[in-house]
């Protein structure tokens, strides 16, 4: 009897083994690249992580108006403003403590001073807030008669700047810089210069 394919069939020699053995191999590989991957994210969260401590964050500060007296009447030949100003400090972002030494702070309409101040030294710990009242006054200057009348037609346009009084001369000396301050808080900016030069300071009558 003749031997045909449909009985017996052709015999192929069978490759599942070795199949096998690659999906193992290539599963093996995915398995490797994403543990790679999850293990550079870690070192990477990890320095970003020492970072926030080691590099420090300034605190945010704003000033707003909480008084004024003597304004009144900028007709007078005799002006003698003050002002009471709340200033927030927000450490809130940083994880370090933050201080800054005794400031001097002037009240300025335009270009011309008016009032001055101080603030004590003081620190704000991390991820808190402070607020600090500080009270400007003339110092008995009287103001002149083209300021009050340039105040009298322009608006009372104020700004504040808040510094360091006897900051050291090889150090870091930052000012705060706030424009067009109102009852509601107004955002500073920092000025920050290195190394410090004696004498740029404004002195406080």
């Amino acid at each position: 009897m003749t031997e045909s394919a449909h009985t017996y069939g052709h015999y192929v020699p069978l490759q599942g083994e070795a199949q096998s053995d690659d999906n193992d191999s290539s599963t093996g590989n995915e398995l490797i690249n994403l543990a790679q991957i999850f293990a550079i994210a870690v070192l990477m969260l990890g320095f970003l992580y020492i970072m926030s401590y080691l590099v420090p964050v300034d605190p945010q500060i704003s000033v707003q108006i909480t008084g004024v007296a003597g304004l009144d009447d900028l007709r007078r030949p005799a002006v003698s403003p003050f002002f009471n100003l709340t200033i927030h400090v927000d450490n809130g972002p940083s994880r370090q403590q933050a201080c800054r030494p005794n400031s001097a702070v002037i009240m300025y309409s335009g270009d011309d001073s008016i009032a001055w101040g101080k603030v004590p030294a003081f620190c704000v710990e991390k991820r808190s807030k402070v607020d600090l009242d500080v009270s400007l006054s003339s110092r008995r200057t009287i103001l002149s008669r083209a300021l009050r009348n340039k105040m009298a037609s322009d608006g009372l346009r104020l700004s504040v700047e808040m510094k360091p009084i006897n900051p050291e001369p090889s150090s870091e000396a930052c000012l705060f810089v706030c424009n067009d301050i109102a009852p509601e808080p107004t955002a500073c900016t920092q000025c920050c210069f290195w190394p410090y030069k004696k004498g740029t300071t404004q002195s406080i009558p």
